[in-house]
């Protein structure tokens, strides 16, 4: 991720959850194929793809750092493999940020 194109606190999210998911897993790289991180763009769909993954969302997160709200919505799609979608706030269409907002709880504290 590079800092020019996204805010500095979003991709040391982003590397923070990364280094974490490999230091649990022991760098195991195949966890990250099966177990993505998908980084919401405008227009994506994402209410579409949550109605369409058999479980639906385990979580919805908002996650406030300074100066940057962003949302963390987990999804088992089998037994084995797992999705994390980070939505930035304000990023999306009116109905899904709304959704966002309705069914997030808080996260933990993240610096």
């Amino acid at each position: 991720m590079n800092s020019r194109v996204f805010p500095e606190l979003l991709v040391q999210f982003v590397t923070d959850l990364l280094s974490d998911h490999s230091e649990e897993l022991g760098g195991d790289e195949e966890f990250l194929h099966e177990n993505p991180i998908h980084l919401c763009e405008t227009n994506d769909p994402l209410l579409s793809w949550l109605a369409q993954s058999p479980f639906g969302p385990e979580y919805v997160e908002r996650i406030v750092l300074p100066g940057l709200t962003l949302y963390r919505v987990g999804v088992l799609l089998d037994n084995d493999a797992f999705v994390q979608y980070l939505i930035l706030a304000g990023t999306l269409d009116g109905e899904t940020e709304c959704w966002l907002a309705e069914n997030a709880s808080v996260g933990g504290d993240y610096r």
